[in-house]
């Protein structure tokens, strides 16, 4: 569905509101941190093997869990103690002393207590001796599922050693899950720019592909995001925590943004009105947090089930456009839409029965979709090329064939005035009058040989045009026109009769309208991998401030437009009153010459 330049002023105020609200939003959760670990020396890095002695309580909504038990080997003083909290809070006891505590006193503005690794130095070692004691609870806020898979993920992330060793590891054990985050950073970034550019070369470019780069960068960023990776550079919990809620809504509101983009019926609408109630869901979870009635992901758990309906919806309006539309590459990318959301339903249903849940449906989800819109992506640039380069073809073809033109009638004025100078040259000079016949069939056959020739002329063959036009001209003006060459360099192309008219301006709206006349000077030079053609002269000028309010002459846009697609060079115009003019070309120059 296309939208209108209004409706995208709307949008982009919209999520520029967003975005500063967003910012002010993690400004006031940072001071929400979890506990941070020191520095330890290198040690063995391991898992912590933790063998159950007792269990009590935890079977209430609410209700502190307490485990007792012993460690099967001696963890020596100085480690660091590594523990994986999921929005837990951990109390831990050696021989009936507290050594570690976190979430028992719950941060500002974050009752939920986060998702994070966090390590605490042991300053006396633990031995299979000592007596262990797990203290474990989990806000009631966050109890509308059960709190059950939470504790055995607890024990099950329990490890020793040094920070260096675990960020290692971490690292390690999630290589898969990183590179595809930064897989889709970098592609986001690469499509943004490469739409740009196509749209810098005014060429069209559907929102879809800007709302698919957006889609893709938030992707990567919440994937970044979450506990396995942030707590590594900060403990800052709050924060952790908003960037992950903020990134989740946000994400969401993308998706529905990109369909709504990539839909052309009605159902773009549903999908619009969809992004909108989840922006709308954003802004009110920020606002119950910050009142301290509701923390984001105590929001986001109280409100799955609505989103688990917004994303049916979506997924109904894809089916229904697919039903309706004949094109084929639209239902491929229904299709990839349809799997992102199907993973996303299961990724959901996860979060729901599973808790902590598994990122691996949402990562083979996400990296389905971005396989499958990367091939249409590079199937819709290489057809905006495709499309570029054949209009660039029919804009050279309708310039050469304004010149063709242009050069077959040879303007009548200019053959009965060099006629008329012949005619009376037979009487004064018959010599002079054969040679000027010469001359003026010389001119005539090369401009013949050059309409039948290729499109790109050798310089010497354009020089020799200019020469016999020139020749010609003396005829009528004599001695108010002089023409100097200074040619250093001649192994190079011109697009044909692109110099000459030139020339011809020079002497035509430069010299003539002096009454003594004037002189040109034509230079070549090669400098910095281009051929460089300089045609100066020193006859009446123009102010060209005054002379870029008008439009530019047919012949010279003509010239401008033909020097530009048939060889990628430029023409720039310099002038001034009573001085003179200076046109420059510069073409760049094949490899091979």
């Amino acid at each position: 569905m296309r939208m209108g330049k209004r409706e995208s002023k709307y949008n982009r105020f919209i999520y520029l509101g967003l975005v500063v609200l967003c910012l002010g939003f993690f400004w006031w959760s940072s001071g929400s941190k979890g506990l941070g670990g020191e520095q330890a020396a290198d040690a063995g890095f391991e898992k912590v093997q933790f063998v159950e002695d007792s269990r009590e309580g935890g079977e209430k909504a609410g209700e502190v869990l307490i485990i007792k038990g012993h460690v099967t080997k001696e963890v020596e003083a100085g480690s660091v103690l590594f523990m994986r909290i999921f929005h837990i809070g951990v109390q831990v006891y050696q021989n009936e002393t507290e050594i570690f505590a976190y979430g028992t006193v719950p941060a500002a503005g974050y009752p939920s207590l986060g998702d994070l690794w966090t390590g605490y130095t042991l300053k006396e070692g633990i031995s299979p001796e000592d007596e262990v004691e797990f203290r474990l609870s989990a806000p009631a806020q966050t109890l509308v599922f059960s709190s059950t898979g939470r504790y055995e993920y607890f024990f099950d992330n329990l490890y020793v050693g040094s920070w260096s060793q675990f960020m290692r590891a971490i690292l390690v054990d999630n290589i898969p899950h990183l590179l595809l985050a930064l897989f889709f950073i970098t592609n986001s970034i690469v499509i943004w720019f490469g739409a740009l550019a196509l749209k810098r070369a005014k060429l069209e470019v559907g929102p879809s592909v800007f709302n698919g780069a957006y889609l893709f960068l938030a992707m990567g960023l919440w994937m970044l995001v979450n506990g396995y990776f942030l707590s590594m550079l900060t403990t800052d919990n709050g924060l952790i925590m908003s960037l992950e809620h903020v990134l989740s809504f946000l994400m969401a509101a993308l998706m529905f943004r990109y369909l709504s983009s990539i839909l052309k019926s009605r159902a773009g609408l549903l999908n619009k009105a969809l992004e909108y109630v989840v922006i709308l869901m954003l802004v009110v979870s920020m606002l119950l947090q910050g009142l301290g009635i509701l923390d984001g992901f105590a929001f986001l758990s109280k409100t799955v089930l609505l989103i688990l309906v917004l994303i049916v919806l979506a997924e109904g309006s894809l089916i229904y456009e697919a039903v309706i539309t004949k094109e084929k590459m639209a239902r491929y990318r229904l299709l990839s839409a349809a799997v992102l959301l199907f993973f996303i339903v299961l990724g959901v249903m996860e979060f729901l029965f599973v808790m902590p849940q598994n990122d691996m449906l949402y990562d083979l989800g996400f990296f389905i979709f971005a396989c499958m819109q990367l091939a249409f992506i590079l199937y819709y640039l290489r057809k905006k090329l495709r499309e570029a380069q054949q209009a660039r073809d029919l804009e050279l073809e309708l310039s050469e064939a304004r010149t063709q033109l242009m050069i077959s009638q040879i303007r009548p004025h200019f053959i009965f005035n060099t006629l008329n100078a012949i005619s009376a040259l037979c009487l004064e000079d018959p010599i002079r009058a054969d040679e000027a016949i010469v001359q003026f069939s010389k001119y005539l056959r090369a401009n013949i040989t050059v309409l039948e020739g290729p499109k790109m002329i050798p310089f010497p063959q354009e020089l020799e045009i200019i020469e016999n036009y020139v020749a010609i001209e003396k005829l009528r003006f004599d001695e108010r026109i002089a023409v100097e060459y200074e040619i250093e360099f001649t192994d190079f192309k011109v697009p044909m009769l692109s110099l000459q008219p030139i020339v011809e301006n020079a002497i035509k709206h430069g010299l003539v309208k002096k009454k003594s006349g004037g002189k040109i000077i034509m230079r070549t030079e090669q400098a910095d991998g281009f051929a460089v053609i300089t045609i100066t002269d020193n006859g009446v000028g123009f102010d060209t401030e005054e002379a870029s309010k008008k439009e530019e002459s047919v012949g010279m846009r003509n010239i401008r437009t033909r020097i530009s697609i048939s060889c990628q060079g430029e023409l720039l115009v310099v002038s001034t009153p009573g001085a003179g003019t200076q046109v420059t070309v510069r073409i760049p120059l094949a490899k091979d010459e």
